[in-house]
C-alpha cells in the first residue's frame, strides 16, 4: 500500500477521536491504535494492519495501547506519535527492532555491562526467543531455554543464575518447572507478570528468587489473559508467591517504568538480596528478555 498525507491526517482524526484498550469496534473513538490504523487504510475491521505496521511493531505498540492508561482520552494524547511513526514500519527488518528493544540484555547493553561486572561470571549467555505475547510462544521459549541449560557443561561448583525482564520471568519460570537439571542459584524476575499459569512448583528448582517490581508498572499488570487468547491482556499481580519481593517505588509514566526494571539502577536494587559465589568461583548467568 502507497501511503500519502491523507492516510497519515486521517489517522491522526481517528486518534483523536479517542482510543479504547482492547479491539474495539468500527466507530471513531472506538478503537484501539492498530484497529484505528486499518479503519484510516479502508481495511477490514482488526488490530493487523500488516498491509502498512510491521509484525513486531505491531506487537510492541498493542502492549502500550492496552496498558491501564489513566483514561481513554490520555490513551488517544499518549499514543499520537507514535500511531505516525509506525506507518510503512512494515518495511522495517522485523527481527533487528526486536533486538533493539532487548539490547540491554545483550552484550554492551547497560544492564548486561552493570551485572557482568558485579556477577563476574565465567560464561553470560542472552537467551532470545520470539517474545510473542502469547501462551504459546513462552512454553516454547521455555523449552529452549531448559534444552540450553541440560546441554551446558558447568564446571565444578560452578552457579546458574537467570536475569530475566518482564514475560521473560515466565519463560524461566516455565523452564524451571520443566527441569534444568541444575539447580538456579539465583533467579532475578525484574517487573514479570504474576499469573496462575507461571507458578514456581515449589522450591526444588532454585535456592534463591528475587522478585523486583515497582507498583506504578501499568504494564507487568496489565499481563495476565487467557492463555488461549491470540494476544494476551488481562490483570496479574506483581509478587511472587515463593520469591523474595522487592518493591521499587519509581514512576516514569506507564511505560518508562516498566523499562526502568532493566535498568542498572534496578540492578542495584536486587543486588544485596543475591547469594553470589565466593570469590573466585564463576558462577554462569543467562539473561531472557521479554
Amino acid at each position: 500500500m502507497k501511503l500519502t498525507k491523507k492516510h497519515a491526517r486521517k489517522v491522526l482524526k481517528l486518534v483523536d477521536a479517542g482510543l479504547t484498550s482492547g479491539l474495539g469496534r468500527p466507530e471513531p473513538g472506538q478503537m484501539c491504535i492498530m484497529a484505528a490504523i486499518n479503519y484510516a487504510m479502508g481495511l477490514p475491521h482488526g488490530d493487523n494492519p500488516e498491509t502498512c505496521v510491521g509484525s513486531a511493531v505491531r506487537a510492541f505498540d498493542i502492549i502500550i495501547n492496552d496498558s491501564q492508561w489513566s483514561s481513554n482520552d490520555a490513551r488517544a494524547k499518549g499514543m499520537r506519535r507514535e500511531a505516525i511513526a509506525k506507518l510503512g514500519s512494515n518495511t522495517l527488518d522485523q527481527v533487528e527492532f526486536s533486538k533493539k528493544l532487548t539490547q540491554d540484555f545483550t552484550p554492551g547493553g547497560a544492564l548486561f555491562q552493570q551485572v557482568s561486572k558485579t556477577m563476574g561470571d565465567r560464561a553470560m549467555a542472552a537467551f532470545t526467543w520470539s517474545g510473542g505475547d502469547t501462551h504459546a510462544a513462552r512454553v516454547s521459549a521455555a523449552r529452549a531455554l531448559a534444552n540450553f541449560v541440560r546441554h551446558y557443561k558447568f564446571a565444578p561448583g560452578e552457579q546458574l543464575n537467570i536475569v530475566a525482564h518482564s514475560h521473560g520471568g515466565n519463560v524461566a519460570i516455565a523452564a524451571i518447572n520443566m527441569g534444568l537439571g541444575h539447580r538456579v542459584d539465583n533467579l532475578v524476575t525484574l517487573g514479570t507478570p504474576s499469573v496462575p499459569s507461571y507458578q514456581m512448583n515449589g522450591t526444588a528448582g532454585f535456592k534463591n528468587w528475587v522478585n523486583l517490581y515497582s507498583p506504578n508498572d501499568k504494564i507487568q499488570s496489565h499481563g495476565g489473559g487467557d492463555d488461549e487468547s491470540p494476544l494476551q491482556s488481562g490483570a496479574a499481580a506483581r509478587t511472587q508467591p515463593l520469591a523474595l519481593n522487592i518493591e521499587w517505588d519509581i514512576d516514569l509514566g506507564d511505560f518508562a517504568t516498566h523499562e526502568a526494571l532493566r535498568s542498572p539502577a534496578a540492578w542495584g536494587r536486587a543486588i544485596s538480596h543475591l547469594d553470589l559465589a565466593p570469590t573466585g568461583d564463576q558462577p554462569m548467568t543467562l539473561w531472557v528478555h521479554e
